[in-house]
Order: structure tokens, then sequence, then C-alpha cells
């Protein structure tokens, strides 16, 4: 199976966090680089007459705690779910119509996602997961 690193996209549907994520991965998005870019470029031009108010020079740092701790938050929440995956076997619809199933045996962040690998060799990023279903009777536990 092929991966692209280069899609930024996230289609999962489900609870809030996961709505914060698609947010996040927008290629229109405010991120780190550019919300500092934009910061420095505002501090660098404001008329030194008439500079920044003390005020809204805190609300912008403010602003920009407050996304940096929402995308640990986002992918801390998709490490622990790549993660409750190991060893178990999965049912899994990825964006386009595929279909993948096999029980997962790798999750690493790479790509500003979790990539999972399954025993069965198929590799894709969790964030191009649109739905999965836990199958039972895991090789695992059937011991």
């Amino acid at each position: 199976m092929q991966i692209n690193p280069n899609s930024n996209a996230m289609q999962t549907t489900g609870t809030q966090g996961e709505d914060a994520s698609n947010r996040l991965k927008e290629p229109d998005a405010l991120g780190q680089d550019a919300f500092l870019k934009l910061l420095v470029a505002q501090i660098q031009n404001q008329d030194p007459m008439n500079p920044m108010d003390d005020r809204d020079f805190i609300a912008q740092l403010a602003q920009f705690s407050n996304l940096t701790q929402t995308q640990n938050l986002v992918k801390n929440q998709m490490t622990m779910l790549g993660a409750s995956m190991l060893g178990e076997t999965h049912g899994f619809e990825i964006e386009g119509g595929e279909y993948i199933e096999g029980t997962v045996i790798s999750a690493r962040w790479q790509d500003d996602d979790v990539l999972l690998t399954t025993r069965e060799g198929d590799e894709f990023y969790l964030g191009k997961v649109s739905a999965f279903t836990q199958i039972e009777g895991d090789s695992d536990e059937s011991e």
C-alpha cells in the first residue's frame, strides 16, 4: 500500500477531539510557525509612535499558547488511540473506499500522524481512517 505523507486532511467521525484535529490539520489553519511569523511581522511593522497595546499582545500570546496545547493534546490522543490497537485485529475503512483488515503490530508518530503497521504488511496513517471495527477472534487471544 502506498503512503502519501503530503496529505494533511484528517477525515474521521466521532468525538469533539477529532473535530479539533480536523480543524488543526486543514491546510488553511494557522499553525505555530505561521502564527509566530505573523506576530513578529506585526511587531516589526508597528508604528513606533503608536505601539501595539499590551493587552492585545498578551491576548495574541495566549492564543498561541492555546494553539500549542491543543495541537499537543490532539497528538497525544491520536498516539494513545494507535497504541490501544496494538495486538488487536481491526477492519479499517480508509479514505477513498479502501478496506484493510489486519492485526496492528506497530503504531508510531510520523509526518504529523500515527502510522499503523499490520502483521499482514499494510501501513497506513490513522488520520486517513474514516471508520474502524474490532474483529472478534484475534489470533493473540485464541490460546
